[in-house]
């Protein structure tokens, strides 16, 4: 055995996963939350349109992502006029010049997702 091998790699069988998270110095566990596939776009397009919302010019929006073409789920903070903001969304997507009409706009609100795991629902707006 040469003197380079860690001890994860001594310890650990060749077949098990990894842990899927770390404890910080106050010996608390946290996760490794793995968004590859949540952060997914289906186009350019749908990218740009995720990345404007989630940007500084939006002030509510704090997590947006495609969960399939046709779906765009808004994660807020603030439960503040979540309808019209689901309705703006659809202008959004159409200045992008994509188009909209079919898209499914859900706003989610995160802090009971994070805290109790659980997807509240704040608004839901079809756009025509």
């Amino acid at each position: 055995m040469s003197p380079q091998v860690s001890a994860k790699t001594f310890f650990m069988d060749k077949d098990e996963d990894p842990p899927s998270g770390y404890y910080n110095n106050d010996g608390q566990r946290n996760e490794i939350i793995k968004s590859n596939e949540s952060k997914r776009n289906f186009s350019r397009k749908h990218k740009k349109i995720a990345d404007y919302l989630n940007s500084d010019k939006e002030p509510l929006a704090s997590d947006t992502k495609w969960t399939s073409k046709k779906v765009l789920q808004i994660g807020v903070i603030k439960q503040y006029r979540t309808e019209e903001y689901a309705k703006y969304a659809c202008k959004v997507i159409d200045a992008f010049d994509m188009e909209s009409e079919g898209v499914k706009v859900r706003v989610i609100f995160l802090p009971n997702l994070v805290a109790y795991n659980r997807l509240e629902l704040l608004a839901e707006h079809k756009c025509v």
